[in-house]
């Protein structure tokens, strides 16, 4: 997963100043990837101390990872990677021949050769993730070079996080904040609260979600909850109501979601998120947006008709 600056300048025709890029000792503002590993596009580099799983990590690689990958033509020296987060501080992460697993779910698998037919790195064995190391591994890429091959890498490898800004088929805008951050977030949130006087039955929309081959990544805001959320694949299980997804907020698993489908709301997820301002789990729908492809929409409560959404 590479970043180079000289696409950079060639798709953007020179008219956009890209920060200098971090092999020269400092956190870029804006990087440009053009690998299929994660989505293909322009990203804001954010500092990684707000790192969570299923973030995106833009990774300087130890020398010794960076000799071998320039050795085999895999990617320059200096050249930053781009992984997802699988396993933080205190997560299990174990290769059962080639098998990645991570808290009973199987991620994905590594090869045992790459495309020229060179043997690829082994380990094998559970491993406990210590507070300063980190486990990237892009799981809806069954080719890309990550922790499958090179284990667990040291937290201090990590430059920044990578939001996406613009990728192909879906831009990202920033969020329309309030000057007061606290009356912003309570007037956001009250937008989305049920009117006890009206008759409606629709929905209350409180999350936004884009949808690629990694899963589900978006925002929810109420008003005990302003989070960021991924909604990744669960293990295939024969258990009865055995969930079909894992929920993370803010990098931590906080509920569970399960694939639906109906005659009028058609394919949807019906997700259970814990909420420690209260008792019981909060209760959504994900819905796939009518009027903007790729876009989905995580609603409060239970749907009724499907027209009646927002």
């Amino acid at each position: 997963m590479s970043v180079r600056p000289a696409i950079v300048a060639a798709m953007l025709g020179g008219t956009v100043l890209i920060a200098l890029p971090a092999w020269i000792g400092q956190r870029p503002q804006l990087i440009w990837n053009a690998s299929a590993s994660v989505a293909i596009g322009l990203y804001r580099v954010e500092p990684y101390d707000r790192i969570g799983v299923a973030d995106i990590a833009l990774v300087m690689p130890p020398k010794s990872l960076a000799d071998f990958m320039a050795r085999r033509g895999y990617l320059s020296n200096n050249v930053p990677l781009l992984k997802r987060v699988l396993a933080l501080s205190g997560q299990t992460v174990c290769r059962r021949r080639t098998a990645i697993v991570v808290g009973s779910v199987t991620y994905g698998h590594a090869r045992e050769r790459d495309s020229r037919g060179r043997a690829l790195p082994v380990w094998q064995g559970c491993r406990v993730v210590a507070g300063d190391e980190v486990f990237l591994m892009n799981w809806g890429a069954a080719d890309s070079f990550d922790g499958r091959y090179f284990g667990l890498l040291p937290l201090t490898s990590v430059i920044g996080r990578a939001v996406p800004v613009w990728t192909l088929g879906h831009a990202f805008p920033e969020p329309n904040a309030s000057n007061d951050p606290v009356r912003g977030k309570l007037a956001k949130a009250l937008t989305t609260l049920p009117n006890a006087h009206e008759r409606s039955t629709a929905m209350a929309l409180i999350g936004a979600f884009t949808r690629n081959d990694d899963g589900f990544f978006g925002n929810i805001t109420t008003l005990t909850l302003d989070a960021k959320v991924a909604i990744l694949p669960a293990q295939k299980s024969d258990a009865e109501n055995a969930p079909d997804h894992r929920v993370f907020c803010e990098g931590m698993e906080a509920g569970a979601a399960w694939d639906r489908s109906g005659d009028k709301a058609g394919a949807y997820l019906s997700v259970s998120i814990d909420d420690p301002s209260f008792a019981q789990p909060m209760r959504a729908n994900l819905f796939q947006s009518d009027a903007e492809k790729g876009a989905w929409g995580l609603y409060w409560s239970r749907p009724s008709k499907r027209n009646e959404q927002g």
